[in-house]
């Protein structure tokens, strides 16, 4: 009879430790990032900047995501009136959604983002061509011609393969 109330008291305590080592956590994000803008296909362009992350990132068993504002120092990568933005990485790679209070969906320059594997940081693909009218947005990717911004500690290399392995 102990054998059997010790086995049960291990599987319990083994349940335990599993679900509070799996659970989501979330953290408070209020942040300013360094940033690099590269282009693909010219090894000698590179512009500083910086990105603003406002809001909760949580890290699930299936998922990453983001829930806040991101704001960057470059002009027009985010709409001007985009008050939210969610971010949930499947794989490490996600659709931005950005949108106004009142719910309206606008178009950015973004294609995709990208976490690094280590934690290092994450990665924002550009389109190629981007225009927009009346909120709403045209943009084609042209895999030898974009630009990607660095944020965190990725170097230009990094990126670029972590990027051709996800588009």
């Amino acid at each position: 009879m102990k054998k059997k109330a010790l086995w049960l008291l291990a599987v319990l305590l083994l349940i335990a430790v599993t679900f509070f080592a799996l659970r989501p956590g979330t953290i408070e994000l209020d942040e300013v990032l360094s940033a690099r803008i590269y282009s693909v296909d010219n090894l000698t362009f590179a512009e500083e900047g910086s990105v603003s992350m406002e809001g909760k990132w949580t890290k699930g068993l299936s998922s990453v995501q983001f829930t806040g504002k991101i704001a960057f120092s470059q002009p027009d990568i985010v709409p001007e009136d985009a008050e939210n933005a969610r971010l949930i990485f499947r794989d490490n790679v996600c659709t931005p959604v950005f949108s106004t209070n009142e719910g309206m969906v606008l178009p950015s320059m973004i294609h995709s983002f990208i976490l690094d594997r280590e934690g290092k940081g994450l990665i924002a693909v550009l389109y190629s061509e981007y225009e927009e009218k009346n909120n709403a947005g045209t943009a084609r990717f042209n895999r030898e011609h974009f630009y990607f911004i660095c944020v965190g500690d990725i170097d230009r290399d990094k990126a670029i393969e972590l990027i051709y392995s996800h588009i």
